[in-house]
C-alpha cells in the first residue's frame, strides 16, 4: 500500500496533523522523538507514505561497527523483502 491511511497516527505525524517533536524531515521521510522513549535518544524515522515491500513481510537490518559486519562506515539500513531459502528475508 502506498497511499495515506486515515487511521494511521504516523500518517498524521507525517502530514503535520498530529503533534510530534520533529528533528528532521524532507520530501520522503520524517524523523521525530518517540513519545514514550526507552533510551535517552529514541527517534523514529518514517517514510511519508506507506510502503509495501513484499506480501510475506520484510526485515530492516543495521550493522554497527566492523565486528557486526559493517563495511561502509556511514549509518545505513538494509531492507530485505520476500522469503529466501531457509525462510528468512
Amino acid at each position: 500500500m502506498s497511499e495515506r491511511m486515515s487511521d494511521c497516527i504516523f500518517c498524521g505525524i507525517a502530514a503535520g496533523e498530529v503533534p510530534a517533536e520533529v528533528v528532521s524531515q524532507d520530501d520522503g521521510f520524517v524523523g521525530f522523538r518517540d513519545a514514550r522513549p526507552l533510551a535517552p535518544v529514541h527517534l523514529l524515522v518514517i517514510p511519508r507514505r506507506h510502503v509495501g515491500v513484499a506480501e510475506s513481510g520484510y526485515r530492516v537490518i543495521m550493522n554497527t561497527g566492523p565486528d557486526a559486519g559493517q563495511e561502509v562506515m556511514h549509518l545505513h539500513w538494509h531492507l530485505r523483502g520476500g522469503t529466501l531459502p531457509g525462510g528468512m528475508a
